[in-house]
């Protein structure tokens, strides 16, 4: 085993390292912050404030993370014309925001 290789890739391991606490920090902080306001319309007796939450949380919680990571990069990567005509290409184009997303969804 050659230990060389493993000290030439700790500055790449920790680079990782502090951009997955990095992400984890961000997705948690925004994803409480969505997640007060759907609670409190999850639990209301009008059915056009529960209902699409109800939907939301169904469908995130069916599917597994990374079916949800492929289908927001890759699925919503098709559509980048209708994406560039409501200006929301430049957020769709890049992976660290889609994963962003991902996983503040979830």
């Amino acid at each position: 085993m050659n230990g060389q290789i493993i000290l030439d890739s700790l500055p790449k391991l920790a680079e990782g390292a502090a951009m997955t606490i990095w992400l984890t920090l961000f997705s948690v902080v925004v994803g409480f912050v969505l997640a007060l306001p759907m609670a409190v319309a999850r639990i209301q007796p009008s059915a056009w404030l529960r209902m699409p939450v109800h939907t939301l949380i169904y469908i995130v919680r069916g599917t597994p993370l990374i079916l949800q990571l492929y289908m927001v990069y890759f699925g919503l990567g098709q559509f980048n014309k209708e994406l560039k005509a409501l200006g929301l290409w430049w957020f769709f184009r890049d992976e660290m925001h889609c994963a962003l997303l991902v996983l503040i969804l979830n």
